[in-house]
């Protein structure tokens, strides 16, 4: 398979302004924003807006060091916004006419911070499923030459949006990312998000853009992966039950095609617990003196709620599981975000697993634990037969 299905939120395209057009927009005395301006105001109220702040740690981690306020310096390490402008006084600036005066800027201009009385909702699961309902999926626009920036203008005409994730794929024979051509947008309220829905007609280019809930999107996808793989299983176990039929005939004379259909009908009782899909990172180019805790610790620094880390000391390839469904592509941004990612000291390349690859890996992880499990009840059973001497544990 030549392609693997991949999902990441962009913020803004890595184009910026020139210097130019930051001193006109640094010299204007009215309180209405340049396009610039808009830029800015979108980028750093992004960050610290009600989407992106509850999950971002690094942020978090900051606005704790001094009552909210972050540092100039510190917000210029985001690359997105230092592409835009590198100039605290700009930046400052144009946060000062953002209507939803969701920043603060400090008397120097060396600070920003989240304006205290518009206190920061809490992350729980009932509040990712709000988010969830009041998320759209998008399908229709070209595949070649997108940008974020055409998207976002294209959505303005139909109001505020709180995120726009732009869902890319793998093209392995080409080795590079490319735009499926699908968007999960997230409105500010589930009834802007429904009456979006509502419309008659939503057209991108003449093209009519198939709409509908991303959490319905989400839904039928998983029917399908379900359905997929159950019909693999079930081609699998009627060669299996045939083959063991054809045996038993030979050996007896006879048919065993009603012992084939039982055998299949316990098979069916014996189901695969279903995969959390979306939250596995593969990171290569570790180095051999790295332990998995390190590799936690700097996923957890950009946001990840990680599971678990299938890696062993001295491998160049680690396995990172994430918790939530889906989670991946979001700390997947941040890394392509700050342009690299680095873990003792070493630029670690990273990529989200998705599509075949993933369900393979999933599989595979899966059987590995059940191995242990049998193995772990063997163990248990040979201690109990030890002799009182009781048996060796073993590590894993």
């Amino acid at each position: 398979m030549s392609e693997v299905e991949q999902e990441t939120t962009v913020t803004e395209e890595k184009t910026g302004p020139s210097e130019m057009d930051q001193k006109v927009s640094a010299s204007q005395d009215n309180n209405e924003p340049s396009e610039l301006d808009q830029k800015i105001i979108r980028q750093v109220e992004y960050y610290f807006g009600d989407y992106n702040l509850p999950k971002d740690k690094f942020l978090q981690e900051q606005i704790k060091k001094d009552e909210g306020w972050v540092s100039m310096e510190t917000m210029l390490n985001f690359q997105r916004l230092k592409v835009l402008s590198n100039d605290p006084n700009v930046i400052c600036g144009a946060l000062a006419k953002s209507a939803a005066k969701l920043m603060e800027v400090s008397e120097d201009k060396t600070k920003i911070r989240r304006c205290p009385d518009k206190p920061l909702p809490e992350l729980s699961d009932a509040r990712r499923q709000e988010i969830i309902a009041r998320s759209v999926y998008m399908k229709g626009f070209p595949k070649e030459g997108c940008t974020l920036d055409m998207l976002l203008e294209f959505l303005k005409s139909y109001g505020k949006t709180d995120n726009v994730q732009m869902r890319n794929y793998h093209d392995k024979v080409e080795d590079k990312w490319k735009f499926k051509g699908s968007i999960f947008v997230t409105f500010p309220t589930k009834a802007e998000a429904e009456a979006f829905l509502k419309l008659e007609s939503v057209k991108h280019g003449g093209e009519e853009l198939i709409r509908k809930w991303q959490a319905d999107y989400v839904e039928e996808k998983k029917i399908e992966m379900k359905e997929g793989k159950r019909g693999k299983e079930k081609r699998k176990q009627n060669l299996k039950a045939a083959a063991d039929g054809d045996g038993k005939a030979e050996k007896n004379g006879t048919s065993n095609a009603a012992g084939g259909d039982e055998k299949e009908e316990g098979n069916d009782k014996e189901e695969k617990p279903e995969h959390i899909l979306g939250a596995v990172l593969v990171l290569k180019g570790i180095k051999e003196t790295t332990k998995w805790t390190h590799i936690k610790d700097r996923l957890v620094e950009l946001g990840a709620d990680v599971a678990f880390v299938d890696f062993t000391q001295g491998d160049a390839e680690a396995f990172a599981r994430l918790k939530e469904a889906g989670s991946a592509a979001e700390v997947f941004a941040k890394i392509s975000e700050a342009g690299k990612l680095e873990i003792d000291g070493v630029e670690v390349e990273a990529r989200v697993l998705a599509g075949e690859e993933e369900i393979k890996y999933l599989d595979d992880q899966q059987e590995v634990r059940k191995n242990r499990r049998m193995q772990n009840k063997r163990k248990a059973g040979n201690r109990g037969r030890g002799r009182g001497r009781g048996g060796k544990r073993g590590r894993y």
